[in-house]
């Protein structure tokens, strides 16, 4: 099984291709495929996880603290992309629910 997540930012043109698969019933190897130097970097520091470790809050959890060490900035979606790949491929996102919702967004209003 694979989960394939795409992260598109239109504040710095660049996309982040995010695959998520599961090695065995506790690792989760994720690879990124990005127009993006900081997260290329980024993607050096997460190329495998614990179920565990995808749980944690945002204090604890490798995903984001490793964002943070790679200099990404606190604007920057594909953490929060690597969180739902993850989640989505273990089974604490269903696929058939992310098929059927339109894709999360974020809007100025004024």
């Amino acid at each position: 099984m694979t989960t394939v997540f795409e992260v598109k930012s239109s504040i710095c043109s660049n996309t982040t291709t995010i695959v998520a698969e599961k090695i065995d019933s506790d690792r989760i190897a994720i690879s990124l495929e990005t127009t993006c130097q900081k997260i290329k970097e980024y993607s050096e520091q997460i190329k495998e996880l614990s179920l565990i470790e995808i749980c944690k809050g945002f204090t604890e959890n490798p995903i984001y603290i490793r964002a943070d060490s790679a200099h990404l900035t606190p604007d920057c979606l594909v953490p929060c992309g690597v969180v739902m790949a993850t989640w989505t491929e273990v089974g604490m996102m269903s696929k058939n629910l992310l098929r059927s919702v339109e894709p999360h967004s974020i809007k100025f209003i004024k």
